[in-house]
């Protein structure tokens, strides 16, 4: 499957300061980036509040108010009318993550401390005692997230899940035989059917996971696994911000650490970058993606972005690849002739290019080798890559990169080697 990402484009400038989450709050858009609360009124953004802090927000929407925690600042209340008012009550500490269940706000204090639970519909009246924590286990509570209406309570080396069974003074009690073996570093994200999360098996290391059937179901691959534990620090880790988008009928969970950014879909990885090899490629840097007016809208380095379907970010072009594999017997060295690849192209005017790399182990490549796609009109014309000699001797392995960086839509539906 080879499917393309979204490209930006800018829609509200700002200046280069920490995006630090979006969302959507009485059919409005709202972005935190540095210190600001900003509104989006369609073209630019408007300053609505001061909220300090450098770190991402959380939040959890209710009927009546939204609850907001700015970690390592201040817990906050935004109202229906869009007023942002600091948590008073003493009762409730600094908090690093919020969810909401059956009218309940809770709290996750910053500290790990035990889970706070707020009055009915009302996110800043708290009660010294209304707490509870994941006590099958005595690490320290990192987040939480509603799922199918039972609170999962994520710790550093477990997760434990919850009811609501309707008691006055203790509503929330630990369901028999809920606990997760894995614990919780970050990135947790919701679907329908599932959540998924970046968190640590104790015997097996760093990885991603998806909540199934009461279990946690690696889902990282080997290749993921080793960037997670060689290239970055557990600080870096616990960093690492998430967002979900629905894109062209497929669910994305896009996870960006400071080195990489990285997409699972449909069972498959994919690094998602900006900019082409000529001018430098860096990791997609758009973050907390929030579903507003039929569109999806990030934050970038500029200011607000919406994500489309056109293969530049804010103007810039993008390279697409795709890296595959021919494999034959292990001792068996194989000559290709040549590689012909069918493609949908001829779709809009000018050069569009396709450039082809290869490799005998997957880490060192060739040059790029260029061929042209057809003009508008010329849907028959394939792509051939045929060289006297041949394309080289291959010990039963030959890796492929087929990448793009023409604004032109690119699907490669087949290839063919000759040998």
């Amino acid at each position: 499957m080879l499917l393309s990402r979204p490209g930006a484009e800018l829609v509200a400038a700002h200046g280069e300061q920490v995006p630090r989450g979006t969302f959507v709050w009485q059919n409005q858009l709202y972005a935190v980036i540095g210190s600001e609360l900003c509104l989006f009124d369609g073209s630019s953004l408007s300053l609505a509040a001061i909220l300090p802090g450098s770190n991402p927000i959380r939040y959890a929407r209710g009927f009546s108010m939204m609850a907001i925690c700015a970690p390592e600042s201040q817990n906050y209340t935004l109202s229906m009318g869009g007023a942002l008012s600091p948590v008073t009550d003493s009762d409730l500490p600094v908090c690093r993550d919020v969810e909401r269940v059956d009218g309940y706000f809770l709290w996750v204090p910053d500290n790990g401390d035990p889970v706070v639970f707020s009055a009915v519909n009302d996110a800043g009246d708290i009660d010294p005692l209304d707490y509870f924590d994941a006590e099958a286990s005595p690490d320290v509570n990192l987040g939480v997230i509603n799922f199918r209406n039972d609170l999962f309570v994520f710790g550093a080396e477990t997760i434990e899940r919850f009811r609501n069974v309707g008691a006055e003074t203790a509503p929330f009690v630990r369901v028999a035989g809920g606990m997760i073996q894995a614990g919780y570093v970050g990135g947790k994200l919701r679907s329908t059917d599932t959540f998924v999360w970046l968190g640590k098996d104790q015997d097996a290391g760093y990885g991603f996971f998806a909540y199934v059937n009461g279990t946690a179901k690696r889902i990282s691959t080997p290749a993921v696994d080793e960037i997670l534990e060689h290239d970055y620090t557990p600080t870096e880790l616990s960093r690492v911000d998430a967002q979900r988008l629905s894109w062209r009928g497929f669910d994305l969970y896009v996870w960006t650490l400071p080195r990489h950014t990285l997409c699972f879909v449909g069972g498959s990885w994919s690094y998602f970058t900006s900019g082409v090899d000529t001018l430098g490629v860096t990791p997609w840097q758009y973050r907390f993606a929030s579903q507003f007016d039929g569109n999806y809208y990030a934050i970038g380095d500029n200011g607000l972005v919406k994500l489309t379907a056109a293969h530049q970010d804010e103007g810039q072009p993008i390279d697409r690849r795709l890296v595959t594999f021919a494999r034959s017997r292990v001792d068996q060295v194989f000559t290709p002739d040549f590689l012909r690849l069918a493609a949908s192209h001829g779709l809009s005017g000018g050069t569009k290019t396709v450039g082809l790399r290869l490799s005998r182990d997957g880490k060192l490549w060739s040059d790029r080798f260029y061929r042209e796609l057809g003009a508008i009109g010329e849907y028959e014309q394939q792509l051939e890559w045929r060289y006297p000699g041949g394309l080289g001797q291959f010990d039963g392995f030959m890796a492929m990169e087929i990448s793009t960086g023409s604004d032109c839509e690119f699907a490669a539906d087949g290839a063919v080697i000759g040998l």
